[in-house]
């Protein structure tokens, strides 16, 4: 064959929003006066390029995702902020953590939690609790991960406490355990550290117990 030779070249360079908004806040006409504001102005001229870049099919948006746990404890502006976001169609995937949706079906709401006009336009999915064998699991990495060892009686006895308290305190029953066997040769966590833990530490339903005991002869002063 002869002639001259024709070559393609394509180049995919994979970039996010934040990375486009600080170049062009770089080269905007404020670099001069020394002073660079975010606004939403430059904001959307980004937007603006991204979409046209899309429509054109120059570029793909691949959405990320922003998890945030314990979410009943965010205000209502954040909520409020959070539901102006959803409306872009910029907006990651958002996925929100939570163990307080026992009071989404009543009618007395507490003071942290996820308002219902906001529950109305997320998708709930609902988890299942963790079984013994999944708990045994989770809990031999955690004290493999310190370097101890439990054995059966202590597992015995810390899945009961699991199952009245929480997963999450069992695993800081494991944690705290390593501070005491590092200094035994075997590593080995016994049941009478679990004992001497779950005695010296409190989870919630036992402070709340507590707190309804105590709390007459406590100098609580409310604000009304």
């Amino acid at each position: 064959p002869r002639g001259k030779v024709f070559k393609k070249k394509t180049l995919i360079r994979e970039t996010t929003l934040f990375d486009l908004d600080c170049m062009n806040i770089f080269n905007s006409k404020k670099k001069k006066t020394g002073k660079v504001e975010k606004t939403d102005q430059l904001y959307n001229e980004v937007n603006l390029l991204v979409s046209n870049y899309i429509q054109k099919k120059k570029a793909e948006l691949v959405p990320g995702v922003l998890f945030i746990d314990e979410a009943h404890f965010l205000d209502y502006d954040s909520f409020s902020f959070l539901s102006k976001v959803l409306d872009s169609p910029f907006t990651p995937i958002i996925v929100l953590a939570t163990n307080r949706i026992s009071y989404l079906n009543s009618l007395v709401f507490p003071s942290f939690t996820v308002p219902r006009n906001f529950i109305d336009r997320c998708l709930t999915i609902k988890t299942r609790n963790y079984s013994k064998t999944e708990i045994s699991r989770i809990l031999s990495l955690k004290s493999q991960e310190n370097g101890t060892f439990l054995s059966g009686k202590s597992f015995q006895l810390i899945y009961k406490i699991t199952k009245l308290t929480s997963l999450r305190f069992a695993i800081l029953l494991v944690n705290f355990s390593y501070s005491f066997v590092c200094f035994t040769p075997f590593y080995t966590i016994n049941t009478y550290l679990i004992r001497l833990l779950d005695f010296l530490f409190f989870h919630l339903r036992g402070s709340q117990q507590l707190l309804n005991v105590t709390e007459p002869n406590l100098n609580i002063f409310r604000v009304v």
